[in-house]
């Protein structure tokens, strides 16, 4: 669910993006439901089927007569299983709040290169915020810069993670935090740093920014891999990517 929360005044609406992903197999037909809505409430999942995948937008209506509270409301998948996801739905006085993500999350840079990032924002519930944005847990002779460094909750900054010469070999999890008056949300980045060097020389270290076809080699966490795929953003390695890259040992 994407936002998985939000809140409305009786007799009015909210909505959220419900996605899909075939994670083994092949593509399916997925079903979709809802159950858990309060009383003088309906809802709408368009369309009510997906092929793993994609998307489908979940439109929750609330009646005038909609007791205000807080509704855990399970949006149910049905393919050749079965998964559920919970929205939060808050129905009455609804808290200001707002979700926070990266785009991409992981990036992959030599010593003394930058990687860089969209910060998604969106308004959850309640009036658009002002969101400030902060960086820590920073690896040596790093430093991060935002643009802008504050935004109204909807819109996006870009982030770019500038490493040096200094900065060891490594992955560390960079935490990305939006604060607002109200709250604040957290996301974490996956930088890897390489080193000239350092046993991967002469082979190019893995991008998450980079298409990739079948037969290119990368280094990635001091390892060589031989991409049998067409891939942009599936980390060597990565459980998700085992029909992408191939481990061809310690380089």
């Amino acid at each position: 669910m994407s936002p998985g929360a939000g809140g409305t005044q009786p007799g009015g609406s909210v909505s959220a993006t419900v996605s899909t992903t075939t994670t083994s197999g092949s593509p399916q037909t997925v079903n979709l439901s809802a159950s858990g809505l309060p009383a003088g409430a309906t809802a709408n999942l368009s369309p009510s089927s997906v092929t793993s995948g994609n998307s489908a937008t979940l439109t929750i209506n609330t009646g005038p007569g909609t007791v205000a509270g807080t509704y855990p409301i399970t949006v149910t998948g049905t393919g050749s299983t079965t998964h559920s996801v919970t929205y939060q739905l808050t129905v009455g006085t609804v808290p200001s709040d707002f979700s926070l993500s990266l785009s991409p999350g992981t990036g992959s840079v030599g010593a003394g290169a930058a990687a860089t990032s969209t910060v998604d924002t969106a308004t959850v519930s309640g009036p658009a915020q002002t969101v400030n944005l902060s960086a820590g847990s920073l690896p040596p002779g790093t430093t991060v810069n935002f643009s802008p460094a504050s935004v109204t909750s909807g819109n996006s900054a870009s982030l770019t993670i500038s490493t040096s010469a200094a900065t060891p070999a490594g992955t560390y999890a960079i935490t990305v935090t939006g604060t607002t008056a109200a709250t604040s949300h957290a996301a974490t980045y996956t930088l890897t740093v390489t080193v000239p060097g350092g046993g991967c020389a002469g082979i190019p270290a893995w991008s998450a920014s980079q298409a990739y076809a079948p037969g290119d080699t990368v280094s990635h966490i001091g390892r060589k891999w031989n991409s049998t795929w067409y891939s942009t953003g599936a980390e060597p390695g990565a459980a998700q990517s085992w029909a992408v890259w191939s481990d061809a040992g310690p380089c």
